[in-house]
């Protein structure tokens, strides 16, 4: 894999061109990523389909809200443009799990700071957001299931524990927050990038470029003929 920044370029590009890739773009980009959560081994897979397991109900909602947005006036295509939409975002879950099962939460902090440092030099804390937000993802990752259940079984029906999760996250990852200036455990940063991270990255870029513009591209017996 490429360095971890390489990594994060290469998501974020994977994440622009996605609205517009075509379904057998789409198609082929599930093989490569489910490929290689595959080569990651079996617990990569399970901790992807738990991921996705947990966000089946916003997927549900949100093809629902595709689906009754939709401007064609035949239902088969409302409903295939509803599912092509729902996909995407089920893709860029999966592009995103490729760096937060890769990175440890310290190296995924010390990314983020890293990445953001340069607003310091316009006026922003750029750092300091960094080590908030990789925070945030940890303490996510680690109270999420402990606070759901807690609360849920405080009762209040289905619904109705989560506000009250999310605000208890919340003010228990602003406290983390408060008192990390002195936490043993410091961001761990991205070591530099070699030539070999950047031939990744191009490669990767390139192989990007090539899903997005597959239909036009002058193949015999490619997807867009």
């Amino acid at each position: 894999m490429p360095n971890p920044r390489i990594h994060l370029l290469l998501v974020l590009a994977v994440a622009t061109a996605l609205p517009w890739m075509p379904w057998q773009s789409l198609l082929a980009l599930a093989v490569m990523l489910g490929s290689w959560h595959l080569s990651q081994g079996l617990p990569a897979l399970r901790a992807l389909g738990r991921g996705l397991w947990r966000l089946k109900w916003l997927l549900l909602a949100l093809g629902l809200v595709y689906l009754w947005l939709s401007e064609s006036d035949n239902g088969w295509l409302a409903m295939a443009e509803a599912g092509r939409r729902t996909a995407i975002l089920m893709l860029m879950y999966t592009a995103v799990h490729t760096l937060l099962y890769r990175l440890s939460p310290r190296e995924l902090t010390g990314l983020l700071i890293q990445v953001l440092r340069p607003l310091d030099h316009v006026g922003l804390p750029g750092q300091r957001f960094g080590h908030r937000l990789g925070l945030l993802v940890a303490k996510a990752v680690d109270q999420r299931k402990q606070l759901a259940q807690r609360h849920k079984a405080e009762g209040g029906g289905w619904i109705s524990w989560i506000p009250r999760v999310l605000a208890a996250e919340i003010r228990q990852i602003e406290s983390a927050a408060g008192q990390s200036a002195g936490a043993p455990e410091e961001p761990l940063l991205p070591p530099p990038s070699a030539w070999r991270d950047y031939l990744l990255g191009l490669a990767g870029l390139v192989l990007i470029l090539v899903l997005l513009l597959w239909p036009m591209l002058p193949l015999e017996g490619g997807f867009g003929v």
